[in-house]
């Protein structure tokens, strides 16, 4: 089991790896885990050919973006403009925010803390990742709503998996 910074394309990026897994996560593009390869080096998630990575910008499109490996879409994953409560007129990023901010890395002996802060609302965004000693690589969220009003939202996985003819996916879900 490892932990070290390493990069992915022209991005800084922390690789972690487990006896099972090593993926390489993008601090600076919310967190993203850009590949993920087991140990005969094959690569589960879906790569843009590119050999420079496209940044997603505050304000950009995502379709036009790296779009490939598994993003995090909070707090919404459509387009949204509330017309009434505390941020009425503000519109939510198509695929959410917390994929197209930067996040502060905090790397300990045994895992990988990304500390995110929303540019739009009063909301921190926290990923730990964690190589386990079953072989895979556990990814726990916490979100904190620092203002007195309720924050709705919604968490989605954006993940894209390279498939093969054969491939099949399965979940305890």
């Amino acid at each position: 089991m490892a932990i070290y910074i390493s990069a992915y394309k022209n991005r800084p990026a922390i690789t972690v790896e487990s006896s099972g897994l090593k993926g390489i996560f993008l601090p600076e593009d919310g967190g993203k885990l850009a590949s993920l390869v087991t140990p005969s080096g094959r690569e589960l998630l879906v790569q843009n050919p590119g050999a420079e990575y496209a940044v997603l910008t505050p304000t950009g499109s995502y379709a036009d973006a790296e779009c490939s490996g598994f993003d995090d879409m909070f707090p919404t994953i459509d387009p949204y403009t509330p017309q009434e409560g505390p941020y009425a007129g503000v519109t939510y990023p198509d695929h959410g925010e917390a994929c197209r901010y930067p996040m502060q890395a905090e790397i300990t002996d045994s895992s990988v803390i990304l500390h995110g802060k929303s540019r739009l609302f009063a909301v921190t965004y926290d990923k730990a990742i964690t190589p386990e000693q079953d072989g895979s690589i556990s990814v726990r969220y916490t979100f904190t709503n620092h203002s007195a009003e309720p924050f709705l939202y919604l968490w989605a996985a954006h993940c894209l998996l390279k498939g093969t003819p054969d491939g099949v996916v399965t979940s305890p879900y």
